[in-house]
């Protein structure tokens, strides 16, 4: 999860790895239809929060979350948004 978009970096993995770049324009469904399909994603927090939100994505479903540029983790900014989303439906 990173809050910039490196497309190169993206587009190699993509081009290598069994990698999905989430997007916040394409519908709930193609990314929902991503997220049971593939195993490593590039996506804004965002597009996380939502996806967690909306039922797209499980939270008990990711064994491994890498954030970029966590030193702006702070308040409500939406890195702060994924943890507690994540915290909230690992819990109940």
């Amino acid at each position: 999860m990173t809050h910039k978009v490196n497309l190169v970096l993206c587009k190699y993995f993509h081009q290598h790895n069994p990698v999905f770049f989430l997007l916040g324009s394409m519908s709930p469904t193609e990314r929902t239809v991503a997220w049971e399909k593939k195993r490593v994603f590039f996506l804004t927090p965002q597009v996380f929060t939502n996806d967690l939100t909306c039922g797209a994505c499980a939270a008990a479903s990711i064994k491994c979350l890498v954030v970029d540029e966590a030193h702006r983790a702070l308040g409500n900014h939406s890195y702060c948004q994924v943890s507690m989303s994540m915290y909230v439906r690992l819990v109940r």
